[in-house]
This record gives structure tokens, C-alpha cells and sequence, in this order.
């Protein structure tokens, strides 16, 4: 019976059914694609969620809970952070003669984190750039959001003003 009505299409009126196939396989694709990225994106906040319950069961009880070891579920950030090399950078703070040193401990496109020898004000606007950048490696302004004393110093979340052009964020790691 298949066969028959297979056999019985007017193949001469084919013009007429190539606009409507063509529309079917277009909805059928982007019905397919649809359903794999929500697969996807389900699976990635289900990985997220299982690494968030991970990085607390791991959290020292002993220990003031540290987000930048930890994680925050109040972490509002967009861009995941990357660790990387230590970089040093050299740090400009408006009305002082010198620039300070620094390192970068970790970064994403939404700002840095760095390790300096004292404090700064949160609020404070720096101007960054690699120390080993050369002279025409423009100077990168970001906001100081939360500063926290260490073992070893003193660590500053920082917020680019605007996020610097890839050649410039390379430099940072």
C-alpha cells in the first residue's frame, strides 16, 4: 500500500513541493539543534552544580571560607577566572610618583586577581600594565572590589573598566 501511493505521485507537478520540503527539513534541522543544545546546556549546569557541592564538601571547616579557593553561590561573575602563570605587573595608583609591583594570580576577561605588599582602598581605579610590556603596551584601568589580607600580603579583586583588547589580555596570562 506504501508502495502504491509512492508509485501515484504526479512527479511533474514537482516544482510545486520543492518550497514545502525545503521548509520541513529546515524545521526538522533547527528543531534537532534545539534540543541538543538544551541537552547540552542541562548537562553543563548539572556538571556545575555537582562541581559546586565538590569544591564545599572539600572546604576546610577550620578555615574562614575563601570564594577565591572555593567557589561562592553568590558568585555573580560572568566570565569563569583562569589560573595561569604568575605574571607581575606593574600598578599605577593616580597621585603617586611610582608605580607599584604586583602579580596576577588569576584572571578572566572580567577583571584580575592580583597579589600586592599592601593594602588599597575598594573603589580605587588602577592603571595596569604587564612589567615586562614595553613602553607603547597601552595601560589597562580597572576598579578595586574587594581587598583581602593573606599570609603573604595582600590580595585585590579587581574589574576591568573596560575589557582590554585580546592582545593586551594575553600579556596578563
Amino acid at each position: 500500500m506504501l508502495a502504491r501511493l509512492f508509485l501515484d505521485v504526479d512527479l511533474s507537478r514537482w516544482g510545486e513541493w520543492v518550497p514545502v520540503a525545503v521548509g520541513v527539513l529546515f524545521a526538522v534541522v533547527v528543531v534537532v539543534v534545539g534540543v541538543l543544545l538544551v541537552g547540552r546546556r542541562r548537562a553543563v549546569v548539572h556538571s556545575r552544580s555537582l562541581a559546586d557541592r565538590h569544591r564545599s564538601a572539600e572546604a576546610p571547616e577550620d578555615e574562614e571560607h575563601d570564594p577565591f579557593d572555593y567557589g561562592s553561590p553568590e558568585d555573580k561573575r560572568t566570565a569563569p577566572r583562569r589560573q595561569g602563570k604568575p605574571v607581575s605587573v606593574l600598578i599605577a595608583v593616580e597621585g603617586t610618583a611610582e608605580p607599584r609591583r604586583g602579580t596576577v594570580l588569576d584572571r578572566s576577561t572580567g577583571g584580575l586577581r592580583l597579589a600586592v605588599g599592601s593594602p588599597l582602598d575598594v573603589g580605587l581605579v588602577l592603571n595596569l600594565r604587564v612589567a615586562h610590556a614595553a613602553d607603547m603596551i597601552p595601560w589597562v584601568q580597572a576598579e578595586v572590589k574587594n581587598c583581602r589580607r593573606t599570609r603573604d600580603g595582600w590580595e585585590v579583586g579587581c574589574r576591568f573598566l573596560q575589557t582590554p583588547p585580546a592582545s593586551v589580555m594575553w600579556l596578563f596570562g
